[in-house]
């Protein structure tokens, strides 16, 4: 296989593992603008998903301080 016209592009699975995938250069190319896009998606869900977490564990934290049921 010729180097020059391929490339190989890491992509993850549904879990996050990373697949290694090797594609000719043109098909490549046509993927390449989506392959961004999907992980820019998926770093604004997961700082998204990050905030409300830190949200829940500073509504909670009170009440775990409070409530020593809520830590035996």
């Amino acid at each position: 296989m010729n180097s020059i016209a391929q490339h190989k592009q890491f992509v993850t699975d549904e879990n996050g593992n990373p697949i290694g995938v090797i594609l000719p250069m043109a098909d490549y190319l046509l993927i390449e603008p989506f392959l961004h896009a999907d992980k820019f998606k998926l770093e604004a869900a997961r700082e998204s998903r990050r905030q409300k977490l830190q949200r829940a564990v500073e509504i909670m934290r009170e009440a775990y301080e409070k409530d020593s049921e809520l830590t035996a």
